[in-house]
């Protein structure tokens, strides 16, 4: 028996809590009650096993990346699909003894990486069946978007339909990882379906920002299903892998966008609190780091662009480093009790489902105003690039009257009038 257990029930005895029948009844049955079984895997969080299972999956990932990649031409379609399928047989079969032997977790990482090799065997069936066009990536077949977001798509959606059949059968959340990236890539490649021609680039950077979003409030409605259901307790955590690669898809979109965002730059500050407080309300710290990190991006965004030659900077700069430090240091000594209060294993997020797609919307509305802003750019340069073509034609004639002799162009045509 523990001797702390046993000193706190003589502690009970002396001071009237309990009985010496009492006491000599629980440690009587503390006697007979069968020794725990020890723990076989490590709890999760971070920690050396945790880190070793990663480093151990991203090493077979590799393995088999580079194997591939080194011998694709060697391999042929046929190749590649049997080797695609040794290894998910491999996996498989590991993940099933890992699971009889109590190890759930590397049980689960096995099969996450099984189920993560469908793209592979996908595309060696499409290549078999004459689907995937053998043809270089720089012809014209991959230059029109919507043929080769087809293709695209299919290896996404079978990914998608692999992980919710390994869900019928098994539930773990590291099935959640290659169903968000499935997810992130079906989105883009369904936006690219639709030709849009010399306006695409910006549609297609909003539609990637919505995207990383439509992932966090996927991330959102999950967290909200598993802390109802109390299934993170039984099963784990299903919407931390939402979370963490609707962050970086996030991440991405936005850094995508900020290239040619002109006054919206200034919006950062305005995301980065944001995503400090859904940090404190969903109690998931890597929000908090991709919150610090735009603050210190939008500082260095003023300190190399806004405020190059600004005198006053290097003081506001230092302000703002202080203030930095303070808050820090606030948060430190509060950040566990703000987290306790508006966070918990069984409490809500503060605001409304919907209200989680907002951005969403947002970004998506903004992709279709990017569609007429990029029509009207391109008719202004059109006209700009008409009259300085005519004005130079002008240039030449005034110089063939005069006797001089220069560099002759093509009479201009006038630009296309653009659609009412």
């Amino acid at each position: 028996m523990d001797r702390s257990l046993t000193s706190l029930l003589r502690d009970g005895v002396a001071r009237g809590l309990i009985s010496d029948a009492q006491r000599d009844a629980l440690l009587a049955l503390g006697a007979e009650a069968p020794p725990s079984e020890p723990r076989r895997e490590a709890h999760s969080g971070l920690n050396a096993v945790n880190i070793a299972y990663t480093i151990g999956a991203l090493l077979v990932l590799f393995a088999c990346g580079w194997f591939l990649v080194r011998q694709w031409a060697d391999l042929g379609a046929w190749g590649v699909l049997g080797v695609t399928l040794t290894y998910g047989a491999i996996l498989v079969v590991a993940g099933r003894q890992l699971a009889r032997l109590g190890f759930a977790r590397a049980a689960a990482i096995a099969l996450m990486l099984a189920v993560s090799l469908t793209p592979v065997a996908t595309w060696a069936v499409l290549d078999l069946t004459g689907e995937w066009p053998r043809v270089p990536t720089f012809d014209a077949f991959w230059r029109y978007g919507p043929y080769s977001a087809s293709r695209y798509l299919i290896l996404d959606l079978a990914t998608v339909l692999v992980v919710l059949l390994v869900w019928r059968r098994r539930r773990f959340p590291a099935l959640m990882l290659p169903l968000s990236v499935a997810l992130w890539w079906t989105w883009f490649h369904l936006s690219r379906l639709i030709d849009m021609g010399y306006w695409a680039d910006d549609y297609q950077n909003w539609i990637v920002l919505a995207a990383g979003l439509a992932l966090l409030a996927l991330a959102d409605t999950v967290e909200r299903w598993q802390r109802r259901t109390d299934v993170r307790v039984r099963e784990g955590d299903y919407a931390g892998p939402l979370w963490y690669a609707g962050l970086a898809a996030f991440a991405i979109g936005y850094m995508i966008v900020w290239s040619d965002a002109r006054a919206w730059k200034h919006l950062m500050p305005f995301v980065s609190a944001g995503l400090l407080a859904l940090s404190l309300a969903t109690g998931r710290r890597p929000i908090s780091f991709v919150g610090v990190a735009g603050v210190f991006g939008y500082l260095a965004y003023l300190a190399s662009d806004v405020f190059k030659s600004g005198a006053a900077f290097p003081i506001v700069l230092a302000a703002l480093g202080i203030l930095t430090l303070v808050a820090t240091v606030w948060l430190q000594r509060r950040l566990p009790a703000l987290t306790s209060r508006m966070s918990g294993t069984d409490r809500m997020p503060p605001w409304p489902i919907p209200l989680s797609w907002l951005p969403m919307a947002f970004a998506l509305v903004m992709a279709g105003v990017s569609l007429k802003d990029a029509g009207e750019r391109r008719t202004e340069r059109e006209r700009l690039d008409w009259e300085a073509l005519l004005e130079r034609h002008r240039q030449v004639q005034k110089d063939a009257r005069e006797g001089r002799r220069s560099e002759s162009v093509p009479r201009p045509t006038p630009p296309p009038i653009p659609p009412q």
